[in-house]
């Protein structure tokens, strides 16, 4: 047993613990075993806030040999992290730490140069003398043997554990702490090779519960292999289901910012996740639902980007996914090649921000314009007029300008989704076809102007929630020829 030790090295953090203990030691040529290791209270760093501490740890059932290495159930509590992001998006471990590593890369570095002329005199020992020494052979065949790695499993005792997190590569930044309510992994059973792929011999299952606070919860739950049917890539294989409830999303704004272009001033999110992996194939659903939120510009590059890529405004999508309560409702596919060099977690992100937005306001109009005034495209003209949302043309028999029983319940669509939505904005398109054009000659465009008129006078007849007309958020377009005499309705 050892208490009480302190370990320094230059250009390296502190460690210390208080007490380490070792039980049941029994060793011979071929295996070694311990009934039990035990540490309590380790620390790494120096000051009121290390890198690392650990207030109990401990594993039994310790074996070893040339072969495998097995142990049971290790257990730990009381594990506090402390972790933070430099703005340039490095993590910060501590100056010491990097001049500890300094130090390592150069002595690695050394060391690999002084192997390497060794390696080199052994090559020209054996070119000269046409002969392998069997030391190498056995080497070689070393390389070959098959490894066996078996734990029993790793549990957290106790509800204390937890990251503490700044990350200033975010503005505003982010500090929080993680707490680790549970976590528990299944038995792992591997075998390892220096000239194959490592294998499991059957699923991980993984389960931690984390929270931010004290109503938060953060469940994860997965089952996972491993897919080397991609050679040489080694992809994992299985399936993942995250559940997330009452998370305060205010606090990362900025990851909104960078992903959006918005802040939230109040928002509470709830995030279901069910993904599943195989043969490097990721395929899955997120289900959203953001309550009570308020949205507020805060980079307007950014929101300028996103729009784009959505191929409409954001401040449009939002205000079609927000209900009377302020809250936002989203079911996203979520997918993948996992094989392809452009993967990574942007992938998963990307989709969760800019094609939840498109699909899931597209979704809405789609279900809130039913059956009248079917959704036609996205980022589509109506003439010369871009339409960030189009939507079904009110159609006109030839000369005529008053609205008609059949083009009354499309507009009481459209006014009953301006009530609710007041952020929404709407152009009104007209267009007379080629025949009334040539039969008008140059009065044409007060054929489609009357066109216009009237559809906008049904409509400011009509209010918001506020009860304000809604002619202010009705523009008329220019009068247009077209193949069809109709007016074009879109948001903007």
């Amino acid at each position: 047993m050892l208490e009480n030790l302190q370990v320094t090295a230059a250009g390296a953090p502190p460690l210390a613990f208080k007490r380490f203990r070792l039980s049941g030691v029994q060793a011979a040529a071929d295996a070694q075993s311990i009934a039990e290791l035990s540490l309590e209270q380790l620390v790494l760093g120096a000051g009121d806030a290390p890198l690392l501490s650990l207030g109990h740890y401990q594993v039994s059932d310790i074996s070893a040999s040339a072969s495998q290495l097995a142990t049971g159930l290790h257990e730990y509590a009381d594990l506090q992290v402390a972790l933070q992001r430099l703005a340039d998006g490095r993590i910060d471990l501590g100056a010491t730490v990097a001049s500890s590593a300094e130090s390592q890369q150069t002595a690695d570095a050394e060391n690999a140069d002084a192997e390497n002329a060794d390696a080199a005199d052994v090559m020209d020992t054996e070119e000269s003398t046409g002969v392998v020494s069997a030391s190498a052979e056995e080497g070689r065949a070393d390389d070959d043997s098959r490894f066996r790695l078996f734990i029993a499993g790793i549990q957290q005792n106790g509800d204390n554990s937890g990251a503490d997190i700044r990350d200033a590569s975010v503005k505003p930044a982010y500090q929080g702490r993680v707490q680790i309510r549970e976590l528990n992994i299944s038995e792992i059973s591997a075998t390892l090779a220096a000239s194959a792929r490592p294998e499991l011999q059957k699923p991980v299952q993984v389960h931690a519960v984390l929270s931010l606070d004290d109503y938060n919860r953060i469940a994860l739950d997965t089952s996972l292999t491993l897919d080397s049917s991609h050679a040489p890539e080694i992809y994992p294989q299985g399936n993942i289901t995250l559940r997330i409830s009452q998370l305060d999303m205010v606090a990362f704004n900025g990851y909104l910012a960078q992903a959006m272009g918005y802040h939230l001033e109040k928002g509470m999110l709830n995030l279901d996740v069910d993904m599943d992996m195989q043969q490097a194939r990721l395929g899955g659903e997120a289900r959203i639902l953001l309550r009570n939120s308020s949205f507020v510009p805060e980079d307007e590059a950014t929101i300028k980007r996103v729009s784009k890529q959505i191929s409409m405004p954001v401040d449009t999508a939002l205000d079609l996914l927000r209900d009377d309560n302020g809250n936002v409702r989203l079911t996203v596919p979520v997918s993948g090649d996992m094989s392809s060099p452009d993967f990574g977690s942007g992938d998963i992100t990307a989709q969760l921000s800019k094609l939840a937005l498109q699909s899931a306001a597209l979704h809405y109009l789609k279900q809130s314009l039913q059956p009248y005034g079917l959704l036609l495209s996205i980022a589509s003209y109506a003439g010369s007029e871009l339409m960030a949302i189009r939507l079904d043309a009110l159609a006109f028999a030839e000369g005529q300008t008053e609205l008609n029983d059949e083009q009354i319940p499309q507009l009481e669509k459209v006014a009953q989704l301006m009530h609710g939505k007041t952020g929404l904005e709407l152009q009104v398109c007209p267009f007379v076809s080629a025949a009334e054009a040539s039969a008008q000659e140059e009065q044409w465009p007060q054929l489609a102007r009357q066109r216009g008129a009237v559809v906008k006078a049904w409509l400011a007849q009509k209010t918001d929630e506020n009860d304000h007309s809604l002619a202010p958020r009705v523009t008329l377009c220019k009068a247009q020829k077209g193949k069809k005499a109709e007016v074009v309705l879109g948001f903007n």
